[in-house]
């Protein structure tokens, strides 16, 4: 799913700017709050019950499991730059010798419930997803965007509510000796 745009902007900015926070035990890993307002936090979701929400399991799969069900939302350019201008400066511009080029456009929206779970597992660093227009004149999906030498570093979750009990992030740190 995608919107075209002026559909579903971020045009609703938080009125505090975005701090970031740091996640004591976990080198380099940090929180951002005041990225989105609660306005824009409820569109969204809005959008994603509307799209219809789906078992998030691997392709080749027909077997519904514990995990929560999702939408894959491609961000156009003016959701993803609104995006990416209120945290670029929170977040590190430099990793060795990469440089911070921006956040994937490829979002995807989870709706748990009581008894979702995710198993541990690692995130993988995906090219960058875009859309253009195809020969046809439909945006289509592009999977290796910006020519294929772009991919994730980090992983970003949004969350777009409160007010839950449950539904937290365990981060495992690696160890010596441990696996």
């Amino acid at each position: 799913h995608t919107c075209a745009p002026g559909v579903l902007p971020l045009h609703a900015p938080p009125p505090d700017p975005v701090v970031r926070h740091p996640l004591p035990g976990i080198e380099g890993a940090f929180m951002l709050s005041g990225v989105l307002s609660a306005t824009e936090c409820s569109e969204l979701l809005a959008a994603a019950d509307m799209m219809g929400f789906r078992p998030d399991v691997p392709v080749p799969s027909t077997t519904e499991d514990e995990r929560p069900q999702n939408v894959v939302f491609m961000a156009n350019e003016e959701q993803g730059d609104e995006l990416f201008k209120r945290v670029k400066d929170s977040l590190p511009q430099r990793i060795g010798s990469d440089k911070l080029f921006g956040l994937n456009r490829r979002w995807r929206v989870y709706k748990q419930i009581k008894g979702n779970k995710y198993r541990k597992h690692l995130d993988g660093a995906w090219p960058a997803s875009g859309v253009r227009v195809g020969a046809n004149g439909h945006r289509e999906y592009v999977y290796g965007a910006h020519g294929g030498g772009t991919s994730a570093r980090f992983t970003v979750m949004v969350y777009l509510n409160d007010g839950f009990e449950g539904g937290c992030r365990t981060f495992y740190v690696p160890r010596d000796g441990a696996e």
